[in-house]
């Protein structure tokens, strides 16, 4: 049985490859290992493998003076890859190792397998005690070297053998080329495993897409998404509708929006809050919000159709009215003769006209609430809520409550989702607080 020595620094790596070659070689090789970080003795072996070149002077003392020396080539392992594509672009990473020169490796490895978007910085804590503050860190099997501060830690694992210091190996080992023949398949294997989790990340990413998109076209109003210096991102079916020019992702906003629009809408520290604009022969109410992506702060833009938000008042309206809040008397169900009471009805029906409040007087059972009903039905309100309200029966705890609703909540049984008060009840409509005397 041919023997191979290793020579590294760290213990992991010296198992983590020795699992390695004797797969490879299907236990037909020996290995003794000399691990520099615990008191190593000298290797008897006629090929020794070497973590690093630059361990070649310090190691040299291990090594006899015969044996041949290769140079370890690793390869990263491929199935952690998706989380780095995962991370945003331009995201900062210190890439950690017991040494700088591995780190650096690492660092040029990722690149050369498309890691491009992100900015590596190599990292040792023995030769770099400072490093820059950093919200990932990637490591190939040194998580104990990340700094404390880093939230997010993707380990790599142990940097593999690649094929070509296999192959080299066997070469100096006389080991049968024929075994050789499994190495490309498994090589391949993870590489084909690869992309069939980047097709389906690539496969859920365009659902998804595809799921926001179907949510955004169901949605009555015309949205438009657009990045800082005024590029569309995102836009649904109402807001092709809505523009002579249906806008494109790329498409500036001024090309689709007035100039004067533009500029106040790519404000995103002055929020619009339903500010009414006159577009394509038509009124809308504008609406804008901030949402900060990738370090930057792109605008979500909102046109809501006035005509569809009056549709909208009216069913609540009616609604309400299906509810009971309608008026159910006229003038026509007040029946008296007397100067006093004529006088009662001129006036009210000089009142009802106008959007003064007002204050019905009388002893219990005159009839103040028949009176009310009867102004409602009378006024320009008509079509609105009647809301009547015996405030004589609420405990003055219980009155702003009452009158202008509360949060979910807001105090001990209050009910799931906090009612809407009688005064928002009563929008478009009458309110009229009966009880007392009064």
């Amino acid at each position: 049985m041919k023997t191979l020595g290793i020579v590294c620094k760290d213990v992991r790596i010296a198992r983590s490859w020795q699992r390695q070659l004797a797969d490879f070689f299907r236990q037909d090789v020996n290995t003794q290992l000399a691990v520099l970080n615990e008191r190593p003795r000298p290797i008897s072996a006629p090929v020794v493998l070497l973590s690093h070149w630059t361990l070649r002077e310090h190691a040299q003392w291990l090594i006899p003076p015969d044996a041949v020396v290769v140079t370890a080539r690793r390869s990263l392992d491929f199935s952690r890859l998706p989380e780095l594509v995962k991370l945003p672009a331009g995201t900062r990473c210190l890439v950690v190792n017991n040494a700088i020169e591995p780190a650096q490796e690492t660092c040029e490895e990722l690149r050369r397998v498309g890691i491009e978007h992100l900015v590596l910085v190599p990292y040792a804590p023995d030769e770099l005690p400072d490093p820059p503050r950093t919200e990932v860190a990637i490591t190939t099997g040194f998580p104990e070297l990340v700094p404390q501060w880093v939230r997010t830690v993707i380990d790599l694992g142990v940097r593999k053998l690649d094929i070509s210091t296999l192959v080299e190996l066997a070469v100096h080992l006389g080991h049968p080329m024929d075994d050789v023949h499994h190495l490309a398949p498994d090589y391949a294997r993870e590489v084909v495993k690869l992309l069939q989790r980047q097709m389906e990340l690539v496969s859920n990413l365009s659902r998804l897409r595809q799921r926001l998109q179907a949510i955004l076209d169901n949605s009555a109003d015309a949205i438009l998404a657009v990045k800082p210096d005024g590029r569309v991102l995102a836009y649904n079916a109402r807001a092709e509708e809505l523009f002579s020019r249906p806008p494109e992702e790329g498409t500036l906003l001024q090309e689709v929006l007035p100039a004067t629009h533009t500029a106040e809408i790519l404000d995103p520290s002055r929020p619009i809050r339903n500010r009414l604009w006159h577009l394509g022969g038509r009124d809308y109410l504008v609406s804008t919000s901030p949402a900060a992506v990738d370090e930057e702060t792109e605008v979500v833009i909102t046109f809501r159709d006035v005509t569809e938000v009056r549709r909208a008042d009216r069913e609540l309206r009616r609604g309400l009215r299906r509810r009971g809040f309608a008026s159910k008397y006229t003038y026509d169900d007040i029946v008296g003769q007397s100067p006093s009471i004529k006088r009662v009805l001129t006036l009210a029906r000089r009142l009802a006209h106008t959007d003064l409040p007002i204050l019905l007087v009388g002893e219990s059972g005159t009839g103040k609430e028949i009176l009310a009903h009867a102004i409602h039905n009378d006024s320009p309100r008509r079509d609105g809520p009647f809301v009547p309200a015996n405030l004589a029966a609420l405990p003055e705890s219980l009155l702003e409550s009452e009158l202008f609703g509360y949060e979910e909540g807001a105090f001990t049984g209050a009910r799931r989702g906090g009612p809407p008060g009688l005064l928002e009840q009563a929008q478009g409509g009458a309110k009229f607080p009966e009880g007392g005397g009064e």
